[in-house]
């Protein structure tokens, strides 16, 4: 979540802004915080403001001023990354990568943007060295949405190729 902001700082700014001084020591308790509250008053601005900020670092041609509007699927998708960074995604540190060799006969792809600023290639990478049976591909053209046209493509691809494997 901080690291976005050394490659968005006026996204970030935007994103910390949003939250009173007094509590932006721990920006992602505040937002949870705000996501979980039971009225929309407060629940669905903050929804806004987290997934404006999360789709404007996501895409390789973000225009940066991506505003989405409150609805139960902004809410929702808010509420679940949330869920998952308090809880650091369920999964000691460390964890996917030392278990990947447990995946050692199932075959996969791992799918990854060039410029992903979430979630760096040499990630997707390390686990690819780490699970013998997976193929990594890097789309040169896209960041970390699963939405961008490379991505899309790969992924089908993948999933094309997945079709013959029992």
């Amino acid at each position: 979540m901080h690291g976005t902001k050394r490659f968005f700082p006026e996204n970030w700014r935007r994103f910390a802004d949003y939250i009173p001084s007094a509590e932006r020591g721990d920006l992602l308790a505040a937002y949870h915080r705000r996501l979980m509250d039971p009225s929309p008053a407060v629940h669905m601005p903050a929804a806004v403001m987290w997934k404006s900020y999360e789709t404007a670092c996501t895409t390789l041609r973000s225009t940066g001023t991506e505003v989405l509007a409150a609805s139960p699927h902004t809410l929702a998708m808010s509420r679940i990354m949330a869920h998952y960074l308090m809880h650091c995604a369920f999964l000691e540190e460390g964890a996917l990568l030392e278990g990947a060799e447990r995946l050692h006969q199932v075959p996969g792809y791992i799918v990854q943007g060039r410029y992903d600023m979430i979630c760096p290639p040499r990630y997707a990478d390390q686990l690819a060295r780490a699970w013998p049976g997976a193929r990594l591909e890097i789309v040169p053209d896209a960041g970390h949405s699963a939405f961008e046209r490379g991505t899309v493509a790969r992924l089908l691809a993948a999933t094309e190729a997945c079709k013959g494997l029992t």
